[in-house]
């Protein structure tokens, strides 16, 4: 049996080599739980009796703190309407309202107007003081928005006949008043936005013949109560006020107050949300309900206790609305909750230190544990292979990139030879690098090898051994990294040179043939000079003999302009924009690309657009555009059996002047879409692949347009389109 390898100490930290290093965390978590478990029991009693002792003591002092909150809240209810009462009062019995009881003219109205509107000044607590006469229409109404209280014109007061305040208080005595409940406004038979909760007390009024001709009206602004209840309850949520029905007017939620008011609210009330407490309050006036959560304080409170003389407020139901306190809410940290976490907190740190004691002999062990996952995940994440290959070339550890190459889990290729994972073809390159390694000395090789889900790829390999402290050796360490993207940028790089290079060559291609094309143009001017002199030299009647030195000085007149033109073509020239006549640049460079049509047994057909007007553009780079198109063309018909085919044809629209080249060609590879007018694309054996991609350059220079497309008749069109617009300087 062979001996186990021994583990190197880095690799402890190796998530893959657990079944070699073997941890117990079992005992230790036993010790830790069974000691911290022990203390906390021996905590837990000393703690428990006193959080309920506090406990006691705290709902003591909560049930006295919510007695005396809901006291201060009825008072201060008791004394709002008191107050409105009062000024109900004092209205009635002034002079002004006295006057215009007798007489319902123009300036008494004006001057119970201003009486009215010196109460809404002063106390800003009324949000309308109104009277409205007998038959049920306002006569004068007051809007107070705080120091801006106006009088509503004459037109816009409103008819209040069929509301429930006025009928109640209209069949009253004098002497009596009427409380309405405590609702939202409305205001044209709608609800004000945003909410208004108001709080209106009426009385009606008699002139001195006993007659009652109307009823005096306060709107209180009920926000501002409500505020000061919120303020007596210390917090939002705590002190809350509903009504005869059970709809929250104040609540601890304000998506459920208002009920009675709105529709959307009607079935959110303290007698659905919390049956038992609204029985308790339906049972008595005054107590607390602490059975079941939440635990509350409750107190229903009348209208009006305040005694007038002579004055009894009817306000329907005996008492109207139940102020309630909540128990749990009144004090965030010397609550039962409060207590209970303080007492937690203690507990939870005596406990902490004593499982830290009954841990603290564990910690070294979760420290190497630690470690090993740091390191697994650091190089799991490393974008090579690394791999611990012991003298078996067997596998002992490697990361996750061999998972993503070989498709095999880390415990799937544990205990894997090199010689199962790998093909024979690659471990038989490798063997050399092995051989190296096992002799104890490091091994670092460049080579491509090919995998069977991804191709040839370039790697480099580097094969480290691993001693032990006798100087025996262990094993080795692998690190394996992909150099595929580099290689093929120096690929790119040398045929980019090779590709610099052509167009250098064709550049001095280019000055030769204008040289060339000078040197040529001479004797064929002299032949055209010296056939025509014997032209005119030769007998009259030696047809045969005219004929020849005719076509000899037509022919060299032909050549000396093919020269002429191929030297414009290929000279450098300045750049200049201005008025090119299109028609004309698409004649030279059919004239220059006649010779070599014919000579390929080409059909070059010309069609123009007479009426095109001259475009602004560099005439030598459009020339350099068709120039290339045309040769495309002639290219693509080389070979082609039956009728070659090219057609030149100039047109216009509304925006653009274009020129349309056309052949009965094999077409372009859909395939390839717009990437024939990349740089170097090309599909030719010899073909550098610039001409498309620099005539595109030059035309969206001129901001013009380049495309093709296959005809379906076969072949391609390749169309420029340049803007008509002549700019001039």
């Amino acid at each position: 049996m062979k001996p186990r390898l021994a583990a190197p100490p880095w690799l402890s930290r190796a998530g893959t080599l657990r079944r070699i290093i073997q941890i117990e965390p079992r005992r230790v978590l036993i010790h830790t739980l069974l000691w911290g478990c022990l203390l906390a029991l021996l905590l837990a009693l000393p703690f428990s009796l006193y959080y309920q002792a506090e406990r006691q003591s705290i709902r003591d002092r909560q049930q006295q703190d919510g007695e005396r909150i809901l006291h201060l809240a009825a008072e201060a209810l008791r004394q709002e309407l008191d107050t409105t009462l009062s000024d109900l009062l004092f209205l009635a019995a002034t002079e002004a309202t006295r006057a215009f009881l007798e007489a319902d003219t123009p300036e008494r109205r004006a001057a119970l107007a201003r009486e009215f509107l010196a109460l809404a000044r002063h106390k800003a607590r009324y949000d309308q003081v109104r009277f409205i006469d007998a038959r049920g229409w306002e006569r004068v109404r007051v809007n107070n928005g705080g120091a801006l209280a106006t009088v509503v014109d004459e037109a816009d007061l409103q008819f209040k006949g069929d509301r429930p305040y006025f009928r109640a208080t209209l069949a009253l005595q004098s002497g009596q008043a009427h409380l309405s409940p405590f609702e939202l406004n409305v205001e044209r038979g709608r609800l004000d936005f945003p909410h208004k909760p108001v709080l209106r007390l009426a009385m009606p009024v008699a002139d001195t013949q006993g007659r009652v001709r109307g009823i005096l009206i306060l709107n209180l602004l009920g926000q501002r109560l409500l505020d000061h209840l919120v303020t007596l309850g210390g917090r939002p949520g705590v002190l809350w006020l509903v009504d005869k029905q059970g709809h929250w007017l104040l609540g601890p939620d304000p998506g459920n107050e208002w009920g009675g008011s709105r529709t959307e609210g009607a079935g959110h009330t303290l007698a659905i949300r919390h049956p038992a407490l609204w029985q308790r309050i339906q049972s008595q006036d005054q107590g607390f309900h602490l059975d079941g959560p939440p635990p509350m304080g409750f107190l229903r409170v009348p209208a009006v206790t305040a005694q007038h003389p002579g004055i009894a407020v009817f306000t329907g139901p005996d008492r109207p609305w139940t102020l309630l306190v909540s128990l749990a809410g009144q004090q965030r940290n010397d609550g039962p909750d409060g207590l209970l976490r303080r007492v937690a907190g203690l507990y939870a740190l005596w406990t902490l230190f004593g499982f830290t004691l009954a841990g603290a002999l564990a910690f070294m062990g979760q420290r190497q544990s630690a470690l090993a996952h740091i390191a697994e995940r650091v190089i799991d994440g490393l974008p090579m292979l690394v791999a611990y290959v012991d003298t078996e070339l067997r596998y002992r550890f490697n990361n996750r990139a061999y998972e993503t190459l070989f498709g095999l889990t880390p415990r799937q290729l544990y205990g894997k030879t090199m010689a199962e994972l790998l093909d024979a073809d690659t471990f038989a390159r490798l063997r050399p690098l092995l051989d190296q390694v096992l002799s104890g000395h490091p091994a670092h090789a460049q080579l491509s090898l090919e995998h069977g889900r991804e191709g040839w790829r370039d790697v480099q390999i580097s094969y480290l051994p691993d001693r032990q402290d006798d100087g025996r050796l262990r094993g080795f360490f692998v690190m394996v990294n992909n150099i595929t993207h580099l290689k093929e940028v120096e690929r790119r790089e040398r045929q980019h040179l090779l590709e610099l290079a052509h167009v250098s060559r064709l550049a001095s291609l280019g000055e030769m043939a204008g040289e060339i094309a000078h040197e040529v143009n001479q004797p064929l001017s002299a032949i055209a000079m010296f056939s025509s002199a014997s032209l005119r030299r030769a007998p009259a009647g030696d047809a045969q003999l005219r004929d020849w030195l005719e076509s000899i000085n037509a022919q060299a007149k032909r050549a000396s302009e093919v020269v002429r033109r191929l030297r414009r073509f290929v000279g450098k020239g300045e750049l200049r924009p201005g008025p090119v006549d299109l028609n004309q640049v698409a004649r030279e460079v059919v004239g220059l690309m006649r010779f070599e049509a014919d000579r390929l047994d080409v059909a070059l057909t010309l069609e123009m657009d007479a009426t095109l007007a001259p475009l602004s553009a560099e005439l030598i780079l459009v020339e350099q555009v068709l120039f290339n198109l045309l040769r495309n063309a002639l290219e693509a018909l080389t070979g082609r059996e039956g009728p070659r085919l090219i057609l030149l044809r100039t047109r216009q629209d509304a925006e653009r002047a274009w020129v349309e080249v056309t052949d009965n060609g094999p077409g372009v590879d859909p395939t390839r879409g717009q990437d024939i007018f990349e740089p170097f694309m090309t599909d030719k054996a010899n073909g550098l692949g610039m001409g498309l991609a620099i005539s595109r350059s030059i035309v969206e220079a001129h901001g013009g347009i380049l495309d093709h497309h296959n005809n379906p008749e076969g072949g391609v069109t390749f169309r420029v389109g340049l803007t008509k617009e002549v700019k001039h300087d």
